[in-house]
């Protein structure tokens, strides 16, 4: 980047970081100016200038990334629609089969392929034999089931819709689709952190709210060390652009997981 490129980044940058609030004009025409130098960069070279910069802040940092996103020629590219799958494998019980006419109701007509156990049917999807299998992955009463989701990050699985089904006990079980690739996008984001320090969650749930995203859950777990912590946090994307938070992670978080983007099916009418 030029000496006068540079220059008249930090000075866009400078007001930026002056209040993320402020709204007047020559506000808005700073933004627009660093949106357009600032355009298809890599997160790590976005990361590298702000730091070159400006002193650490995240929130400033996180509108300089949708900034970014917003003019990038790939993110108005036509993502390709995504079909759904036609074919699930699940262990079969008295939950799963409510979960597989929730998934068939609303998605079309799906085949089921009974599994021996949850492992080959997580297998099934990881080499192709099927296009989803059925896993639950929370419940009201125990919050996160973690040996669940072992089983989706250790096949790369992704979150295609979930569903609620009410027990017997009249808890809640949240039964998820998974599939080999995303989804259409829908109103939820689930995003795994490994080994993220612990200071940082604050700093996460301050780029979510700065984008416009509303966390629904967090769900941390102390890791081996002290200082180390796992994230799994649950947003509501309706007012977010997805592109956008991935950005700002990629530059800050490389270790994290976009885990799905989508929609709950039947959410408060089982």
């Amino acid at each position: 980047m030029s000496d006068r490129k540079t220059e008249i980044l930090k000075s866009n940058l400078a007001w930026l970081q002056h209040d993320i609030r402020n709204t007047d004009v020559l506000y808005k025409a700073c933004l627009e100016k660093l949106a357009d130098l600032a355009a298809d960069m890599t997160p790590g070279e976005a990361k590298g200038v702000y730091d070159s910069i400006c002193e650490t802040n995240v929130r400033g940092f996180a509108l300089f990334c949708s900034l970014i996103v917003s003019k990038s020629k790939a993110h108005h590219e036509q993502a390709a629609d995504i079909s759904s799958p036609r074919s699930v494998s699940y262990l079969r019980s008295h939950m799963t089969d409510k979960a597989f006419n929730i998934f068939s109701n609303n998605l079309g007509s799906l085949s089921a392929v009974y599994g021996p156990d949850f492992k080959s049917i997580c297998e099934d999807v990881y080499y192709e034999r099927t296009d989803a299998c059925i896993l639950p992955l929370e419940s009201s009463s125990d919050g996160l089931l973690m040996s669940f989701r072992q089983l989706l990050l250790k096949y790369e699985l992704n979150i295609f819709a979930v569903c609620d089904v009410i027990q017997n006990d009249d808890s809640t079980l949240t039964l998820a689709l998974l599939t080999a690739h995303p989804s259409n996008p829908g109103e939820l984001c689930e995003v795994y952190f490994p080994s993220v320090p612990t200071g940082a969650l604050e700093d996460i749930c301050a780029i979510i709210s700065t984008l416009g995203g509303k966390i629904q859950r967090v769900s941390s777990i102390c890791s081996e060390y002290a200082f180390e912590a796992d994230h799994h946090i649950c947003i509501d994307m309706q007012n977010t652009c997805l592109d956008a938070l991935k950005f700002c992670f990629d530059a800050l978080y490389p270790s994290h997981m976009i885990l799905g983007n989508y929609s709950n099916l039947n959410k408060g009418k089982e």
